[in-house]
């Protein structure tokens, strides 16, 4: 919870990389990206777009926030898919993320169009994290100290 919004995205992306062996290419935020905090495409060409969202609090929780992110995406990830530009929707946060909360967000960005839909929470991303070279990490000092996810 030491990272701001735009570390945190670096973050989200960096960890993607790693872990799925996709090249992801972050945006500024609050700038012409159109809402989209990253994105890739894949080896067999299937387009790749990263959402992250990030909270200050150690303490909150998802639930409750989960309907208001998916309404607030719904419009632009329907353009996307419509576009050809998002196969493949990774969301990205350090809230801890349930299977039930997963799968929910899963069904709904189906139904928007994209082929596949992951919602990535703080425990997958201190797990994958733990299993990165130091050296990924080197750009986020408070993960070297490893307090960054951990409450």
């Amino acid at each position: 919870h030491e990272l701001n919004c735009y570390e945190f995205q670096e973050l989200a992306a960096t960890v993607l990389e790693h872990e799925y062996k996709i090249p992801i290419q972050t945006f500024v935020p609050k700038g012409p990206d159109k809402g989209i905090d990253g994105r890739g495409t894949t080896a067999d060409n299937k387009k790749v777009v990263l959402q992250a969202k990030h909270t200050s609090d150690p303490n909150g929780k998802l639930a409750g926030k989960l309907d208001s992110f998916v309404k607030a995406e719904s419009e632009k990830v329907k353009r996307l898919v419509q576009a050809g530009s998002c196969h493949i929707y990774y969301g990205v946060t350090n809230y801890s993320v349930t299977a039930g909360q997963n799968d929910k967000f899963r069904k709904k960005f189906m139904e928007f169009g994209v082929e596949e839909a992951v919602l990535i929470g703080k425990e997958t991303l201190d797990r994958w994290i733990s299993g990165m070279p130091t050296k990924q990490l080197m750009k986020f000092p408070c993960l070297c100290r490893n307090t960054v996810l951990r409450n």
